[in-house]
């Protein structure tokens, strides 16, 4: 993994530790990376998964749980748009509107 930056003005909820970029080399996916339990543990997220789940319809995409959560609505929070996607699927020349 290799750190691409911090995220400034993103702060992990509880303890306000900085929120960092990062770049799985292995798999070629952007992390999310917030530092917990007083620095000594991290939280890892896969940014295009979390993207991508908004882009879906959030909680009511592929969940049986639809709606069960506080301000869990049945609606898609950002459209996403891009020019096209390398061999892998990934995409490129990404462009998100909020909805």
């Amino acid at each position: 993994m290799s750190k691409i930056c911090e995220m400034f003005g993103v702060r992990e909820l509880t303890e306000g530790y900085p929120v960092e970029l990062w770049r799985n080399d292995e798999l070629g996916r952007l992390v999310i990376r917030a530092k917990n339990e007083g620095g000594n543990n991290v939280t890892e997220i896969d940014l295009w998964d979390v993207v991508w789940w908004l882009q879906k319809g959030g909680i009511d995409h592929g969940n049986d749980i639809a709606g069960s959560g506080p301000g869990c609505e049945s609606t898609t929070i950002l459209s996403c748009s891009s020019d096209g996607a390398d061999a892998a699927g990934h995409l490129f020349g990404v462009r998100f509107t909020e909805r």
